[in-house]
């Protein structure tokens, strides 16, 4: 479980204890603003009760998932699924579904781009990423935004290799969906060269156990990765630019941001 905490909200108080979000209130309710929505949808309840009926928690979660589509698409090309097919996805899932981690992390992505619209009157990859990491009560190192420029695609992960932010470039780069990302390992959705992914696993690992204050600037060979079983079997170029740390309040390194740049991007493309 990553080490992530939110900051207290009318209905909510989190707190943390041996690494585990711990959810003292019985609900959490995202509330946009039409500055962030100009649609008719449901605001979905998300529980965070362990005790409800999986069949309730996955309802719940299949409204949020379809809120989230409905927010990013304005953003990115991301895939829309209904709420019939995000259902039976989740009822599905090949991992366990930690309802309660997903369920946070959607919404405060949801009210991270929210604060950007009330603050700005738009928000920005950069600005997006800073607002996620403050409602977790985390920070990236000094001089870190510098290094992310907006061709970038940002992902977050923890200690645990565990993805708990995707940037809106993400989003363009994939033809799986966001339910497709949450019921499925990684390795059971892309695939690409063993050697690089080991160099990248190392690399992470050892900013985490040194404590790493400062970003590390990668300088490995360009790479595929490849998705598996997507609609349309997306190809990507990439290369890995750095590991910037992520702080939290006693300056420890809880997370990373992995920077990407993707240098060639197809669809359906044609494999030998």
């Amino acid at each position: 479980m990553s080490q992530l905490e939110t900051l207290p909200r009318e209905e909510e108080i989190m707190c943390l204890t041996e690494n585990k979000a711990i959810v003292k209130s019985h609900k959490i309710i995202y509330k946009p603003t039409s500055s962030v929505l100009n649609m008719n949808c449901e605001v979905p309840m998300i529980f965070t009760e362990t005790n409800l009926p999986r069949d309730t928690r996955i309802a719940s979660l299949a409204d949020l998932i379809l809120q989230f589509q409905q927010v990013v698409s304005g953003y990115a090309p991301i895939v829309q699924e209904p709420r019939e097919v995000i259902l039976n996805k989740l009822v599905a899932s090949k991992v366990t579904l930690d309802f309660s981690f997903i369920e946070l992390n959607l919404n405060n992505f949801l009210q991270a781009i929210e604060a950007g619209h009330i603050t700005y009157g738009k928000t920005t990859e950069k600005r997006l990423l800073e607002s996620f990491l403050s409602r977790i009560g985390l920070k990236i190192c000094d001089g870190g935004m510098d290094l992310i420029e907006d061709e970038d695609v940002i992902e977050v992960y923890d200690i645990n290799s565990m993805q708990i932010y995707r940037g809106f470039g993400f989003f363009s780069t994939t033809s799986y969906s966001l339910t497709d990302l949450l019921t499925h390992e990684w390795w059971h959705l892309f695939e690409r060269n063993p050697f690089t992914t080991k160099q990248l696993g190392d690399l992470a690992m050892k900013m985490f156990v040194t404590d790493a204050s400062k970003p590390l600037l990668l300088d490995l060979p360009n790479h595929f990765a490849r998705e598996i079983w997507s609609p349309s079997r997306a190809e990507c170029l990439m290369k890995h630019k750095a590991f910037i740390p992520i702080f939290d309040s006693m300056g420890k390194t809880r997370a990373l941001v992995n920077l990407i740049r993707v240098m060639e991007l197809q669809f359906n493309p044609i494999r030998y």
